[in-house]
This record gives C-alpha cells, sequence and structure tokens, in this order.
C-alpha cells in the first residue's frame, strides 16, 4: 500500500511539475506572438518574413571576414561527455565554456540529404522532403549567404565535398567567387587548407565544410559491438584532436582579430545500425531520436563568453548573421529568425524533420514528436530534461507552427515567389475579374487546401470566383478534397495506401488539420456561398460527376445562378442544365475532343466558358475559340507576366492560386 501511494506521489508531482513547467516556462509568451504571426500568414502578409528590429548584436562584426565551418559529427551531446573516465570532446568542451555557444542548436532535418542542411543554412528555407537537396531552389530567384555577402565587397569561397551531379548542389551555380573540392586524405588536410584560404588578404565569406567519412558515426557497419563502440570513442577524440589543432592555429594568427569562426556541428551519415543506437544510448544520451541532430553552434571568437539556452536551428543562421554583420538590408524573404531577436526569444521552437510523415517539434526542454497514423496525426510529447511525457494537447500550437512554417517555406519557393515578395512586400494580384481561384485559393503557402480559411483569406482581399474540388465519401456524401491520395496525408496526417484507402463522411469530419485549417463538405462550402452573396462557385468533381452535382442541386436550389459546374464531357450538359444551373463551363483536362469538335460544341451551346491548360492555349485551340466568341478559361498559373500574357492574347479569366 505504502509503495502504491509514493508511485501515485511521484506521478502527481511530474504531473505538477509538468503544469508549473507550462507558465513558469514562459509559454504564454510564446502563444501570442505566434498566434499574431498566424493571422498575418492567414490574411497572406508574408512581409513578417523579412522583418527585422535592430538588437545588442546589431553590426557587432561589421566589416569582418566570416568563417562558417560546418563539422560533420559534432554533436552536443558528446560535450563534456566522458565514457570508461574518456572524456569524449575535451577540446570542445573547454572551447564552449570561453566562447558564445547555443547547446539547443538542432538540424532542420534528419534525412541524411547532404543538400538539406546546406540549403538551411544558406537561405534560411525549411528543408523540403518532397523535393530535397538541389530540387528544392533549382530554377528559383533566391539568395543566400553568398548572395548577401558578395553584393557587400565580400570574396564569397565554397570550400566542400562534393563531386557534382544533379543529385546534389553545384556551388558553381550559387554565386560563389571560388568553389574549392575538398581533399579525400581527410580532416587535417582540409582544415589545414582552410586555414590557408583563411589567411589570404582581402575581407572574405568562407563556407566550409569537414569530410563526412570522418564522421564518427561511419564506425557501425554491423560488426562486433564492443569493436565498433571502442573505435566511435577513437573517432570522436580524433575530431576533437583536429579542431584542436585547427583552432589552436586560427587564433594565434594575425587574421583572428579580422575573422569571425563560426562552427556549427552536423551529421550526414546515414545508417540504421543496432549497434549505432546502443552506442549512442549508452556512450552519449538516452535521448536517442535527437541526439544525431542536436550539435553545438559555436561562435568562437568576437563575443563575450555565455551559454544561450534559446532553441535554434539552421534556418535562424541566415538572418543571425546578417544581423550580425550588418547586412540586414534589401533582404528576401527568410523562414527563420535572428537568434538574439526578442521575436525568437519567444518564439522559442525548432523543428527536425525526418521524412514526409514524421518530425519532431522542439519548444525549450519539450519535445513534440509527430507520425502520420491512421486516421490521422500520431504526437507524443516528453520533457527532455527527464520528467516523462507530458499532455501533448497543451502543445497544439508548437505542432501547429511547425507545419505552418514548413508549408509555408516550401510553397513560396516553389512557387519563386521570394523575389516577388522582397521588391514588393506582397504576393502581387490580378483584379478579380480576371482569375478564378484554385481550390479555394493559396493559404500559408499550401495550394490544393479546399480549406474555409483559404476562402475567407481570398475573398477578404477581393476574389468572388473560387473553384472547389469535391470527391464522394464511401458513404456517399461529397466533401472538399482534391483526391484522397497525397493530400490525406498533407492536411491531416493520415495514411495513405494506394487502391485501399477510402473514408466514410464521419471518418473524414473526425480528421484535424495540422495546420489548425477547416476542412469542408458540401453543406459546409454552400453555406459559406450562401453567407457569401456575391461569390461565385465553381465545382471541380473527381469521379462521378452527376452524382455530385444532383446532390448540390437538391441542397441549394436557391444559388444556382452562383453555383457553376464544370462538365468534362459533351452528354454531361443536357443533365447538368436539367438540374437547373444556369451557366456551365466545359472543361478539357479529363477528354481527348479535337480542336474543331470543341469549338462545334462551346458555339452551339450556351457555356460559360471553356476551361484548357496553357499548352492546349497555345496550341492555337484558344485563339480558335477566342476568335468565335467564346469565352475562354487557362489554367493553373501563378506567374502575373504569363498570365497577363494570356489575357492579352484574349482569355477571359485565369485559374490561379495566388494572383
Amino acid at each position: 500500500m505504502r509503495k502504491k501511494l509514493l508511485t501515485l506521489f511521484i506521478a502527481l508531482l511530474l504531473a505538477a511539475n509538468n503544469f508549473i513547467y507550462i507558465k513558469a516556462d514562459g509559454y504564454g509568451d510564446f502563444v501570442n506572438p505566434v498566434k499574431a504571426e498566424m493571422a498575418r500568414v492567414d490574411k497572406g502578409d508574408y512581409a513578417f518574413l523579412m522583418e527585422h528590429k535592430d538588437n545588442e548584436m546589431s553590426g557587432v562584426f561589421k566589416d569582418k571576414s566570416l568563417v562558417v565551418l560546418e563539422v560533420d559529427g559534432l554533436l552536443t551531446s558528446a560535450i563534456r561527455r566522458k565514457y570508461n573516465n574518456i572524456e569524449l570532446a575535451p577540446f570542445v568542451s573547454s572551447l564552449v565554456s570561453g566562447a558564445a555557444y547555443f547547446n539547443n542548436y538542432f538540424l532542420g532535418s534528419a534525412s541524411k540529404d547532404p543538400d538539406d542542411i546546406t540549403l538551411s543554412t544558406l537561405y534560411s528555407i525549411m528543408p523540403n522532403q518532397k523535393y530535397p537537396g538541389f530540387k528544392q531552389i533549382y530554377n528559383k530567384n533566391i539568395k543566400g549567404l553568398q548572395n548577401y555577402f558578395g553584393n557587400a565587397g565580400y570574396t564569397t569561397i565554397a570550400q566542400r565535398n562534393f563531386v557534382y551531379s544533379e543529385e546534389y548542389v553545384n556551388y558553381m551555380t550559387l554565386g560563389f567567387d571560388k568553389v574549392l573540392i575538398n581533399d579525400k586524405s581527410g580532416n587535417k588536410t582540409i582544415l589545414n587548407a582552410l586555414q590557408k584560404q583563411i589567411e589570404e588578404p582581402g575581407k572574405k565569406f568562407i563556407y566550409a565544410e569537414t569530410r563526412p567519412l570522418d564522421n564518427p558515426m561511419t564506425v557501425f557497419q554491423g560488426g562486433n559491438l564492443d569493436e565498433e563502440r571502442t573505435l566511435f570513442v577513437q573517432k570522436l577524440r580524433e575530431l576533437d584532436n583536429n579542431l584542436k589543432e585547427f583552432v589552436t592555429t586560427f587564433k594565434n594568427s594575425p587574421r583572428a582579430k579580422d575573422t569571425i569562426l563560426l562552427i556549427v556541428g552536423k551529421n550526414n551519415v546515414n545508417n540504421e545500425f543496432a549497434n549505432k543506437a546502443k552506442t549512442v544510448e549508452k556512450v552519449l544520451t538516452t535521448e536517442k531520436k535527437l541526439a544525431e541532430v542536436n550539435c553545438p553552434l559555436i561562435i568562437v571568437n568576437g563575443l563575450n563568453t555565455k551559454n544561450y539556452l534559446g532553441t535554434v536551428g539552421s534556418v535562424d543562421i541566415l538572418p543571425t548573421l546578417l544581423n550580425m554583420f550588418g547586412l540586414y538590408e534589401n533582404v528576401y524573404p527568410m523562414f527563420g529568425k535572428d537568434m538574439f531577436s526578442k521575436e525568437k526569444k519567444d518564439m522559442d521552437m525548432a523543428t527536425v524533420q525526418y521524412d514526409m510523415n514524421n518530425r519532431i517539434a522542439i519548444y525549450k526542454s519539450i519535445a513534440i514528436d509527430i507520425k502520420n497514423a491512421d486516421g490521422g496525426l500520431k504526437i507524443d510529447a516528453y520533457n527532455r530534461n527527464g520528467l516523462g511525457y507530458v499532455d501533448a494537447s497543451a502543445y497544439e500550437l508548437v505542432t501547429r507552427k511547425s507545419f505552418r512554417d514548413s508549408e509555408l517555406s516550401y510553397g513560396l519557393v516553389f512557387m519563386n515567389k521570394l523575389q516577388e515578395l522582397a521588391e514588393n512586400k506582397k504576393i502581387l494580384k490580378l483584379e478579380n475579374d480576371k482569375t478564378i481561384m484554385h481550390a479555394g485559393g493559396e493559404i500559408c503557402g499550401m495550394t490544393y487546401t479546399n480549406m474555409k480559411e483559404a476562402l475567407d483569406k481570398n475573398y477578404n482581399i477581393g476574389k468572388r470566383y473560387f473553384e472547389m474540388d469535391f470527391m464522394m465519401t464511401t458513404d456517399g456524401h461529397p466533401i472538399n478534397i482534391h483526391s484522397w491520395e497525397g493530400f490525406v496525408t498533407k492536411f491531416y496526417g493520415a495514411k495513405y495506401i494506394e487502391g485501399e484507402t477510402n473514408y466514410q463522411k464521419a471518418e473524414y469530419e473526425n480528421m484535424k488539420s495540422r495546420h489548425g485549417y477547416t476542412q469542408m463538405d458540401m453543406e459546409k462550402t454552400i453555406e459559406w456561398f450562401r453567407n457569401h452573396k456575391d461569390a461565385y462557385l465553381i465545382t471541380d468533381v473527381k469521379g462521378e460527376n452527376l452524382p455530385v452535382l444532383e446532390k448540390i442541386s437538391k441542397t441549394a436550389p436557391d444559388m444556382k445562378e452562383r453555383i457553376i459546374p464544370q462538365i468534362y464531357k459533351f452528354d454531361q450538359y443536357e443533365k447538368v442544365k436539367e438540374l437547373g444551373f444556369k451557366n456551365i463551363i466545359l472543361t478539357l483536362y479529363m477528354s481527348n475532343y479535337s480542336a474543331d469538335e470543341i469549338a462545334d460544341f462551346a458555339l452551339s451551346h450556351s457555356l460559360f466558358g471553356v476551361t484548357m491548360s496553357l499548352s492546349k492555349f497555345e496550341r492555337g485551340l484558344g485563339k480558335k475559340l477566342i476568335q468565335n466568341g467564346v469565352p475562354v478559361f487557362v489554367h493553373t498559373i501563378n506567374r502575373q507576366s504569363l498570365a497577363n500574357e494570356v489575357l492579352k492574347r484574349g482569355a477571359r479569366r485565369v485559374y490561379t492560386d495566388t494572383l
């Protein structure tokens, strides 16, 4: 009995500690600015991505050179740590005691794609698990550290590892003045070469990295556990010694007084051998999942000694350095924050993505482990200080911000909107009478959402024509989603298995948007349009068109002038007319009619318009219809110059996510 009471007392004590933690650790300071930022996002106001207020670190390194050294295999958990009475990283442990040191720095990605962290660091963009590495920025207007420093008169140098291929970033294309390939003989040679570059005259920005093959994690190959563990400790010590020799040489160099050295840990080794997990837990930390992505960030010289406890990530490096070097002018959108800003201190969090379906969001000492699961997200939260699991729902806002930050970065980069935002502080728009908002229009960088908040946002900026996707659930209820495939995972965190995944209406309604938005079905959509009496609904039914339109007709008999069905086959026209709809669009993406067949049909039937792809428009079909007075709409265009060209050639409207 006494043992049970003691167990209950400990459980209550832990629960009390967690409750106190939420209050005492500044969660209230987190909530208000995050909600304010989210409200700006929901209005389409993305100017905050370029806003910054000066702080005590503004311009402290102005006109100094900068070396950013990424050290593969340098982990926070090895610092001030002993194993079998052997100190794992004695030099680095000493170094952080006399430097500006962030011990809660997290890599934005655990995918081990070598370019994910590079792009986060250089450009302050979130790793994109769907378009990893170089694919994310290919042919995009984007601005990174090398561009800002180059524009300020610095010589910019990349000292990197990889031979270029289509899979990896080609540094020759990123705007560096000089690109050097690391010697394959090892870290000692690489660091000696780096020191020679530092000693060259002139102001420089150098972006360097050590060799992945010298990462201690490479020792795990499925061999004997004791032998690999011993070798792991030896490799940690070897890495530490290499850094000792380099930093000592650097500090004794005459260039040290006008050169800032930033050392950042990273981990590009991808192996999942059991020996590695067992060794990490035994030698480094019991917090195995975060051990490989929690790295030190050390500003070696130029600042007073301090251990900063804030939670920061790789996306925060660019804005921080721009502030410290006095270069925070004419910036492109950045998805991290200056580590020394009040905004970052309030929004004290970072996100680590493992793949498209798994991530951890870290808020102060709380880690929120998020996975996709049947029917929605599975979320566990625990206190990193060893106080056990906590109520994940208490940190729902952290989860929501983690997903929104990622999506906003993915979307604005993918749609190539960064330069446009930098130059105009907003996304440029077309007149309302020239647009149809595709799937409700973009919100938070996301397209295809069909969410209420997307309708609200785009209505409030003046849009009045909205296309919405409809699908039938297995029990016969029309809902608004583009397809189960991809989108049920993207928006709700639910698993999708091709050929097997279908949902009933109740299951769909029970899903919770991982971004905090409101999913729609036929009834909710009709109600929204009923309350917005100057808005028009254009349907895009995925699957059987007529059964969905019949249900819409019965549910909204009073709105048939403002509901504009799209038909996909000629023979659907009369049946839809019989349902009482006044305006009908023929859309061509599901048919293979010839240009003459389409023209004959359009001229012999009263259509609100004909919708076609840009490729069909450019092959002459658009011109043929326009010359005969048929309204032509083109999908889907998000570049204003292209939209203006299409409109100039006679198209009446474009379907768009953003314009």
